[in-house]
């Protein structure tokens, strides 16, 4: 009843309610009007050129007056006595200019996008105001921080024909600001069908209040059914990315530890795979049980991993942008089949599953890339979420990467790996076009038989956002996704977590994919600051092994997308989606499917 309900308010024009609501998603210009008000600050409509005068920074708290319903009997403010603002000096080391510099659109534009990346503000608005004389003005820099001591969590709920649980959870006890200073410190748990995963992260995106960072992560995995240790991994990352335009320089240094299990799951079942005496493995499904003398393989392996990289980029020019990076990879990775297979398993169906294995292999040596594009940006609002401004870069742009792997680097492989990209996103008033084709292979001998190019791969997406008509948006994407003479042995998922929300979540599985999704999306009905919207979509695809077996898996569907700008910038999706085909087996029934961000 919501869902229809939020398709016929006229969103376009005010409606008010008792005590003065707005349902309109006006929420960063309400903020930025009640800040020049403040300052006694008049808007500066060209401001290009002009002195810098005055920089003013406004840091709002989580919780303002009038936030949330009822707020003159209930004092929901004093919930920001739990919270530390983010503190003026990091808010001001993210700005690209000075007082008494000349005032540039593009670099106060940049500063602009660069305070909206930090997680810990749900809103970041920079305007110029008339200064004190005509040739000056004054920058308001207007933030809003978002709840920083958080339990951050992705989630996905699965519910359908006699099932509802929890298919995957992730959650961080984190402190997002820790002392008011953009630096964050998590508790982190996890859990999948397979596992639970607990361990300790930190992140400093500006060391000292430098332009160096650092990241670490600390996990440990356990099994869901007997709790028992059995792998975990270690990452740190330290570097100086390219934080502006403007900046030449960038490196960056990782190191990895993994061991792990990996399960593939289909409806929260670990999938099971037929084994008839001889050939290969098949995935067992409703339509193709396996025979009564097959035996049932569960798919699951272990997996070893080591890595490591060092890299120097260069960048060059402001708005055409060419990066050159180059750098040195080394890696190991192992795959092994685990005690968790029945002992009664036999030696053939054993072999069957060890060369369906990804392969294992170790590798090291240079890798060069080059990446080339426009640097010309847009605000938007209402694309991928509600009433809070969106960066969105519009242009061409290139990625190309060769690494080159040789025994005399001190790994056993020796081959050449090539791979690009070209993604195009174009704006035509209020429509937004993107495009993106990218591919990959690998040169490599004795590893395959017949053939010295592996691993490639070609994907490639096409997605439009229609202008405003009313109250709506119609989004619509298209996608494929193939891969042949493939060494790792990658396999592709799709359902209610993946796209297709008319099916449990990796419900489909195979070695290519294909998806078509079209979401008619209301604008923001604004409660108070809830912004509430619904969709009508209508999904389809399948994930053949050869294209020309796939089939047109279809649903339709109604949903639900909430934002609470005090706790996040992505909308929460709770989807309910109905197949357009006849169960194989039990009864007919929707698909229920929960999730922080769009679908697509």
């Amino acid at each position: 009843m919501l869902g229809a309900y939020l398709l016929l308010v006229p969103v376009g024009r005010a409606v008010a309610g008792p005590g003065g609501l707005d349902v309109r998603a006006k929420y960063e210009e309400n903020l930025v009007a009640a800040a020049l008000a403040r300052h006694g600050l008049v808007l500066e409509p060209n401001p290009e050129g002009k002195l810098i005068e005055r920089v003013v920074i406004e840091a709002r708290e989580v919780i303002l007056p009038g936030d949330f319903p009822l707020s003159r009997y209930l004092p929901w403010t004093f919930l920001n006595r739990f919270h530390m603002r983010t503190r003026e000096y990091i808010i001001a080391q993210e700005l690209l200019f000075r007082v008494g510099q000349p005032y540039r659109t593009d670099l106060v534009e940049e500063s602009g996008r660069n305070l909206r990346s930090l997680f810990i503000l749900s809103v970041a608005r920079l305007v110029a105001a008339r200064g004190s004389q005509p040739d000056r003005v004054v920058v308001l820099v207007l933030t809003k921080d978002q709840w920083s001591l958080r339990l951050n969590s992705e989630f996905t709920l699965d519910a359908g024909a006699g099932r509802f649980r929890l298919d995957f959870l992730s959650f961080s006890l984190t402190e997002h600001n820790l002392l008011g200073r953009n630096k964050a410190l998590a508790f982190n748990f996890a859990l999948n069908p397979g596992r639970y995963t607990v361990g300790l992260s930190y992140t400093d995106p500006r060391i000292w209040s430098s332009r160096h960072q650092i990241g670490a992560t600390a996990n440990l995995y356990f099994s869901r059914d007997a709790g028992q240790l059995e792998g975990g991994v270690l990452q740190v990352l330290v570097g100086r990315p390219l934080f502006s335009l403007r900046t030449q320089w960038a490196w960056e240094a990782s190191v990895q530890f993994q061991q792990s299990k990996v399960r593939d799951f289909h409806a929260g079942d670990l999938r099971i795979l037929c084994f008839s005496g001889s050939g290969m493995l098949r995935i067992e499904t409703a339509q193709r049980p396996c025979a009564e003398g097959d035996e049932r393989v569960p798919n699951i392996f272990g997996r070893r991993l080591i890595s490591g990289s060092l890299s120097l980029s260069r960048s060059f020019g402001i708005v055409n942008k060419l990066n050159l990076t180059a750098g040195f990879r080394l890696g190991s990775v192992e795959h092994y089949l685990t005690e968790d297979l029945p002992e009664e398993l036999s030696d053939g169906a054993r072999r069957a599953l060890r060369g369906r294995l990804p392969r294992s292999e170790s590798a090291s040596g240079p890798f060069v890339s080059l990446t080339a594009f426009r640097a010309e940006f847009v605000r938007l609002k209402n694309i991928n979420t509600f009433a809070l401004t969106e960066d969105f870069r519009i242009g061409p742009s290139i990625e190309l990467e060769i690494r080159y792997a040789n025994p005399n680097f001190g790994f056993s492989s020796h081959f050449l790996e090539l791979s690009g990209a070209y993604r195009h996103i174009f704006l035509f008033r209020d429509n937004i076009l993107s495009m993106s084709v990218a591919g990959g292979m690998r040169i490599q001998d004795g590893v395959l038989p017949g053939t010295l190019l592996v691993n490639q791969d070609l994907a490639a997406l096409v997605r439009n956002v229609s202008p405003r008509f009313g109250p709506f948006r119609l989004h619509l994407a298209a996608r494929l996704r193939m891969r042949a003479h493939d060494l790792d042995n990658v396999f592709f998922t799709l359902g209610s977590d993946s796209g297709l929300r008319g099916f449990a979540p990796r419900a489909l599985s195979g070695r290519n994919y294909y998806l078509v999704n079209a979401e008619l999306r209301t604008l923001a009905l604004n409660l108070w600051t809830l912004h509430v919207g619904g969709v009508v979509f209508y999904d389809a695809g399948d994930t053949p092994d050869r294209l020309q077996e796939g089939q047109w898996r279809q649903n339709v569907g109604v949903g639900i997308r909430l934002l609470i700008p005090q706790f996040n910038r992505g909308v929460l999706r709770l989807d309910l989606g109905f197949p357009l085909e006849p169960p194989a087996t039990g009864p007919y029934a929707p698909t229920f499917s929960a999730e922080f961000g769009q679908a697509f």
